[in-house]
């Protein structure tokens, strides 16, 4: 997998918190991770993307609840977006974290068009748990990328492989 590939995601990761207003957020280095091995934390909240065409695969973002509560919030505070109910992670809330990750990965997609590689995203799926693992196609490679900021800290994974 190229570095270019996968920086796509990150610079578009960067891009749209700039563009949203939420501030403070620091992204970590992108970190190459054997498939076979298990993810560094442990999350309560996945937010899936597909990804199709010339780049197959999926990217995640994950994160403990009271992160993935914190980070809808924001985005509904300077998005001015309501949220059904602030202090619950509820269906605004999972709608506030799909979009993003609609967004991140659609970006992603773009930069990776301009590159001649032509990829599609699936819609968003949000799973939220405890003890929630991911089983994805064999052949995949792993990226984490941590992202920091006020809201706590959450994970940009990416399981990718090109055509």
């Amino acid at each position: 997998m190229s570095q270019k590939t996968v920086s796509s995601f990150a610079h578009a990761l960067k891009e749209i918190f700039e563009e949203s207003g939420v501030a403070g957020i620091s992204v970590g280095e992108i970190v190459p991770r054997d498939s076979n091995s298990a993810p560094s934390r442990t999350f309560q909240v996945s937010v899936s993307v597909g990804i199709a065409g010339a780049i197959k695969g999926y990217m995640f973002l994950q994160s403990d609840i009271t992160t993935a509560s914190a980070l809808a919030r924001e985005l509904s505070r300077v998005l001015e977006v309501p949220l059904d109910d602030p202090d619950e992670f509820g269906r605004m809330h999972r709608a506030a974290l799909a979009e993003l990750a609609n967004q991140i990965s659609g970006r992603a997609t773009m930069y990776l068009s301009e590159s001649g590689l032509d990829a599609r995203i699936t819609p968003p799926s949000v799973l939220t748990g405890t003890g929630v693992t991911l089983a994805v196609a064999d052949g995949l490679h792993f990226y984490d990328i941590a992202v920091d900021g006020t809201m706590g800290r959450f994970d940009l994974v990416l399981a990718l492989q090109e055509s």
